[in-house]
């Protein structure tokens, strides 16, 4: 792998914290610099912890190494996606390390940030994947809180605000399901040129789908839902 440092890189979406079957905290976001798309994944609970509270168009200094793999997009065109291994990254003026230690503290917040957010993360198609059960998670923080925390306060005792998932991104879910298996009845059964009203929202989706097919997660390609969110 390349060593590679970006200097200004844009974070284009929210970075989401996550617990998986390997045992290790993560987080994958994509970012760009200078107009070139990358896909950051992140291991360390410091890094992780300082960049679950930025947002969307929030600048960062970010090192690491990157690895390169081509592959042929949908046109049949060679492309490249590229994923950086973050080792380092600057924000306001403070480095946060994957060479230094682990506060456990943050990472017992991390943890129990998972374990609200479980059935969440459980019902998305891009997070769910590889993503720990419920069970080792709270297993992982018994053994931390054991470990930092000890008898003195029982485990047990531990506090939880569990977030379930809404009615309506269930719905919206299912919508999604519902159009399409729409776009898809069209193109099999229409011989109609002109029965579809949203043709500016089909062409953006493919291009959305198209721009994300670059981007890769810790365990392959970042599925995209905007082709099921088509309407005709």
């Amino acid at each position: 792998m390349l060593s590679a440092t970006l200097t200004d890189a844009i974070l284009t979406e929210k970075p989401v914290v996550r617990f998986t079957a390997d045992k290790k905290l993560n987080t994958t976001l994509t970012i760009k610099d200078d107009g070139v798309f990358y896909t950051a994944i992140i291991k360390h609970a410091n890094i992780i912890y300082r960049l679950i509270s930025l947002d969307i168009n929030d600048r960062i200094r970010l090192s690491g190494f990157m690895s390169i793999r081509p592959y042929e997009n949908k046109n049949g065109y060679p492309a490249v996606a590229k994923r950086i291994y973050c080792d380092s990254i600057i924000y306001q003026g403070n480095t946060y390390n994957a060479s230094d230690d682990e506060s456990c503290f943050l990472k017992y917040k991390l943890l129990k940030h998972v374990i609200n957010n479980h059935a969440v993360l459980s019902a998305s198609d891009k997070y769910a994947k590889g993503l720990a059960s419920l069970e080792a998670c709270k297993q992982e923080l018994k053994n931390l809180h054991d470990r930092t925390i000890g008898t003195e306060i029982p485990f047990e005792a531990v506090q939880f605000a569990f977030k379930t998932v809404p009615n309506s991104l269930q719905e919206r879910q299912a919508k999604r399901k519902r159009y399409n298996s729409e776009c898809l009845a069209n193109l099999v059964a229409s011989n109609d040129l002109e029965d579809v009203t949203d043709v500016a929202g089909i062409i953006q989706a493919e291009l959305n789908e198209e721009m994300e097919a670059e981007f890769l997660d810790a365990n392959g390609r970042t599925p995209t839902n905007d082709m099921n969110n088509l309407s005709i």
